[in-house]
């Protein structure tokens, strides 16, 4: 991961951070709440006031395989990011 970091940072200067944010739904998906409400609420929580670190890239990653799920993920990231 974090030669995978490294490369980042270096093709994307203008970038001040990159954060990681995984979601496990299918094996996963009796022991955490990843509704999207959920979700949602978490994001808000954790992406507030972010701008103060600058420019931020957020790379998302789940076993999710519904795509309007996946995508509702996204559209709060950029919302709220």
């Amino acid at each position: 991961t974090e030669m995978v970091f490294d490369t980042l940072e270096s093709k994307y200067p203008d970038i001040s951070h990159f954060g990681m944010f995984h979601i496990r739904r299918g094996d996963a998906i009796e022991e955490c709440d990843t509704t999207l409400r959920k979700i949602s609420s978490y994001l808000s929580c954790s992406l507030d006031r972010i701008e103060i670190y600058g420019n931020i890239s957020i790379m998302l990653s789940t076993d999710e395989h519904d795509p309007c799920y996946r995508s509702a993920i996204q559209g709060m990231i950029e919302v709220l990011g």
